[in-house]
């Protein structure tokens, strides 16, 4: 079990801590709303639905697992320029081991492309993952297109001893209008995971 929880709290630095300012900035009530069991984004034009037997996540919660990743990324990066501030839209959760999280960071320092966001994301978790003794971890990304956006999905896979699939990661991350825009997906159960997946594609049909 201390793998899932090291392994969890590494990979929840996410990409929106990239490129930003030096805060902390919490759900607000003004990016969006939920009507129906739908969340409707005001930042961008993007709504979710939450599915059948999901829960709206604490967002206090969020913030706190948050800070513990970039806690923990600093560590194993003392280099690298990860700063606090996200604004999340929207998570739900299945149970804790299987939770959908979205957010947003405004470049405030410097414009990149997603090529440029795309290779330095890879580079932070290849070298936070090196840092977990008694793992092994496959990691696949591609290039994808939703709705008029383009994005990137990168799927972590992270085995025991054993060499038993422990829990699965997958980041959808793209750029509009100059924020860096991001999915976290983390499962442990293969249906869960295809369930928030397929939902957040089929949110830009």
């Amino acid at each position: 079990m201390k793998i899932i929880n090291v392994f969890i709290k590494i990979l929840l630095l996410t990409t929106f801590s990239l490129f930003s300012q030096n805060e902390v900035i919490k759900g607000d009530p003004g990016n969006g709303f939920i009507k129906d069991n739908i969340f409707i984004c005001r930042s961008f034009d993007w709504q979710i639905k939450i599915p059948n037997d999901y829960k709206v996540s604490d967002v206090q919660d969020i913030e706190q697992q948050h800070s513990k990743g970039i806690q923990q990324a600093q560590k194993s990066n003392p280099n690298i320029n990860l700063n606090k501030s996200r604004t999340n839209l929207i998570s739900f959760e299945y149970n804790n081991k299987n939770t959908f999280t979205s957010s947003f960071t405004p470049q405030q320092t410097k414009n990149i492309t997603l090529n440029e966001h795309r290779k330095l994301f890879d580079e932070v978790l290849s070298k936070s993952l090196k840092q977990i003794k008694g793992a092994r971890f496959d990691k696949k990304i591609s290039n994808i297109k939703l709705g008029k956006y383009n994005f990137y999905r990168l799927k972590i896979e992270g085995y025991n001893l054993n060499n038993q699939l422990v829990i699965s990661q997958i980041y959808y991350n793209a750029i509009i209008d100059k924020n860096i825009f991001g999915v976290l997906i983390g499962y442990n159960d293969l249906k869960q995971g295809k369930i928030m997946e397929d939902n957040f594609v089929n949110s830009f049909k």
